[in-house]
């Protein structure tokens, strides 16, 4: 009885670090919004980097250009939107100066932040 009893709480504890281990995801997002500066900083799972970088690419109607894992570039998308972008597999960084972007800018930005924390937290892809 002894061993039974032992043998069903193995597998519980089992059970409880396969999912653990299946459902274990690091994400850190890290939000700089001060006078100048508008900077989001985000960790994640290296598969989601595709899905990610694309979400941005589609909000910034920009045909494609993020979906490389590696970058680190300035970009001026248009006269009101200049950024800095930093990307590795399962690591996104972007900054933009306050001063050189139009408040609608900095508003796309910030949505686009709120998009990035409902997909890594949710899955989501909407």
């Amino acid at each position: 009885m002894v061993m039974v009893l032992g043998i069903f709480i193995m597998a519980g504890f089992f059970c409880f670090a396969l999912y653990q281990f299946a459902n274990n995801t690091d994400i850190n997002i890290t939000v700089n919004d001060s006078d100048d500066l508008y900077r989001v900083e985000a960790s994640y799972d290296e598969d989601q980097s595709k899905r990610i970088l694309s979400y941005v690419d589609a909000e910034l109607n920009n045909t494609k250009r993020f979906r490389n894992n590696h970058l680190d570039e300035d970009v001026d998308l248009d006269i009101n939107t200049h950024f800095h972008i930093n990307t590795e597999p399962g690591h996104l960084e972007i900054t933009l100066d306050k001063d050189e972007n139009d408040p609608k800018t900095i508003e796309k930005f910030k949505h686009i932040t709120e998009g990035i924390k409902i997909r890594l937290t949710t899955g989501e892809n909407d």
